[in-house]
């Protein structure tokens, strides 16, 4: 006999310990199948995310090696989709690569990121999709200014030759 104090259930051997035993293993493959199912959804993430981070590792690298600065003063934005967390990190590992180019980062209203499994899901994610229209109004505004800027002759700075600071002495 097996007793379980906190829920004051008793495991015997009569039919209804038995229903009860198969009700708490059935929950417990049922449990198992979803933690399966998120940890493989969370390794195609991360797999999707690497191929992404070693993209813009190559190309960021090679704009940079080739010195023309071809993504300077050009807007960017970083946008996230996850079921549920982790999108913060990844805002900011993508924004440091506007950053690091002088892209002026382009944003909404929170953190451009929207939640949910599927396309279906996301745009079921109220907060996120108004922040993805105030970001598209946003995004419109800025390349309108630098238009209208250009065409009245306000041009950018001109870039500094870059210092490298060696804090190894």
């Amino acid at each position: 006999m097996l007793n379980i104090l906190k829920e004051n259930y008793r495991l015997g051997n009569d039919i209804q310990s038995k229903v009860l035993a198969f009700a708490f293993s059935l929950a417990a493959e049922i449990e198992r199948n979803l933690i399966s199912q998120r940890t493989k959804a969370s390794l195609a993430n991360i797999k999707a995310s690497g191929i992404i981070v070693s993209f813009l590792d190559r190309v960021f690298y090679s704009a940079a090696r080739s010195g023309r600065q071809i993504f300077r003063h050009k807007p960017g934005c970083a946008i996230v989709s996850a079921r549920r967390a982790g999108t913060t990190f990844s805002i900011d590992q993508l924004n440091k690569y506007f950053q690091i180019s002088e892209m002026p980062v382009i944003s909404g209203r929170y953190w451009n990121m929207v939640h949910g499994l599927n396309a279906d899901d996301v745009t079921k994610d109220k907060e996120g999709m108004q922040n993805m229209r105030i970001l598209a109004k946003n995004m419109a505004y800025y390349l309108k200014c630098k238009e209208s800027a250009a065409k009245v002759g306000i041009l950018p700075p001109e870039p500094e030759p870059v210092e490298i600071t060696n804090f190894i002495r």
